[in-house]
């Protein structure tokens, strides 16, 4: 699919990674998902995993009862005990199926925008990912001047995008907007930090 003209919402592979960045409909946000690994989800499920691999292991722990304590209903004890077996491993590979996976989930994604627009409203500052979106071309009265300006801008975007897709820097960048979004730090402040996280001095 062509990254450069993206059809709607969603995820798109990214050629700098080679894993995924998401597209809002409007623009891109920031949010990439390296490549995927074998036998992983697409995102990291940390909730999902976590729940999936406590119960399979429940039933594993269990299942050793359908033998020695086999309930008045049960017609065949050992038919049990090899479905109980069966159904938590299935949910064990399943939670780390999905714990596997890495990067944010949709849900997530548009969590965060949502809590940034509403931000940008309260402040009335662009939301904080805007600075995803292609770099606009300077008016210049020179036509020189205004080839190295959007030159230097395509480099300041790389750079940025180079750096957000450190998953440190990601994790980084969405603490503070959390931080801007409870209003713990100013506009001033997050911008400073940002400014500071992608080396945009």
């Amino acid at each position: 699919m062509n990254t450069s003209s993206p059809t709607g919402l969603g995820w798109y592979p990214d050629e700098q990674t080679g894993g995924t960045k998401f597209w809002d409909g409007r623009q891109w946000t920031g949010d990439l998902r390296p490549p995927r690994k074998r036998f992983a989800a697409a995102a990291h499920h940390r909730g999902g995993g976590i729940t999936a691999c406590i119960i399979g292991a429940l039933c594993f722990f269990s299942s050793p009862s359908q033998l020695t304590n086999p309930s008045p209903e049960t017609t065949d004890p050992a038919a049990s005990f090899v479905a109980a077996l069966v159904l938590s491993a299935a949910l064990v590979v399943w939670g780390v199926y999905l714990l596997r996976g890495q990067g944010p989930t949709t849900k997530a994604v548009l969590e965060r925008i949502r809590r940034e627009r509403l931000a940008s409203d309260a402040y009335g500052t662009p939301p904080a990912h805007s600075y995803f979106e292609t770099a606009p071309a300077f008016n210049s009265a020179s036509n020189s001047n205004a080839t190295t300006d959007q030159t230097a801008a395509a480099t300041i975007t790389a750079a940025q995008i180079q750096a957000i897709s450190n998953p440190e820097t990601a994790r980084a960048l969405q603490n503070l907007q959390a931080l801007l979004y409870t209003r713990t730090i100013s506009p001033e402040e997050f911008q400073r930090a940002k400014n500071k996280l992608l080396g945009d001095n």
